[in-house]
């Protein structure tokens, strides 16, 4: 990418072989000030580790963008929360303690948590738009939230099949920055490399899409846009 070069599938990738792990961590809400970001045309290669919140408060404001050219009236997350390494906080009620390892959406405050550490990981072995994309997949649970798709997650499967959605919605999102000029061709050339890689991530207790599902699921979202990411949960339409 012009912006994000190598990314969306090691994101893939990394969502589903890492969780949250016990590193500490601090919170700063987004309404911090932004960091400083590095004098650089391109996101790829630019920041170090220490510039992560930087980067994070870059992605957010492509985002947010998305989020303005898409809906009339969407509202947006209650926070977006950025964990440094060394210190943690609560992750909202009935969610995770946040550490530098987060990555997810708290439902019960409706607020984003990323940590320094799991976000360097996704940046620095991934590429930026592995970081950006699944950024994008958590916002892609509070559009969810504000749809109502909750309220059809009744079993494991639905619960799937909403991380399915997800990753439609980050691919939404790619699909919006392809049309900003931002991407280049071969950012999706590894997808059919890296996914046969991590299909032994996926068991039977899986809690999110086989990799031949997620790899449909972001596909769909690049090709079709947010608006047909619908298709997972027809009564519950992302955009009326």
């Amino acid at each position: 990418m012009r912006r994000f070069n190598r990314g969306l599938i090691g994101l893939v990738a990394t969502l589903i072989m890492i969780g949250l792990s016990p590193s500490a961590a601090q919170a700063m809400p987004s309404t911090a000030p932004a960091a400083a970001p590095p004098a650089c045309a391109s996101l790829e290669g630019c920041y170090r580790y220490a510039d992560m919140q930087a980067f994070y408060d870059r992605v957010i404001g492509m985002i947010r963008e998305f989020s303005t050219a898409s809906y009339n009236n969407m509202p947006q997350p209650n926070a977006y929360y950025y964990i440094v390494s060394g210190d943690s906080m609560a992750g909202g009620p009935d969610c995770s303690v946040a550490t530098a390892s987060a990555y997810f959406l708290c439902p019960t405050n409706d607020s984003i948590y990323v940590g320094q550490d799991q976000l360097w990981e996704f940046y620095n072995g991934a590429g930026d738009a592995a970081a950006a994309f699944g950024i994008a997949h958590e916002w892609g649970h509070h559009v969810q939230l504000a749809a109502g798709v909750p309220k059809y997650t009744s079993t494991r499967a639905d619960k799937i099949k909403a991380e399915n959605q997800a990753d439609c919605i980050g691919g939404a999102f790619l699909k919006y920055l392809d049309g900003q000029g931002i991407l280049e061709p071969d950012d999706y050339d590894d997808m059919n490399t890296i996914l046969p890689a991590i299909a032994s991530a996926e068991g039977p207790e899986r809690d999110h899409g086989t990799v031949q599902e997620r790899f449909a699921a972001t596909r769909y979202g690049l090709d079709n846009g947010l608006s047909n990411c619908s298709v997972f949960f027809p009564n519950a339409p992302l955009i009326t």
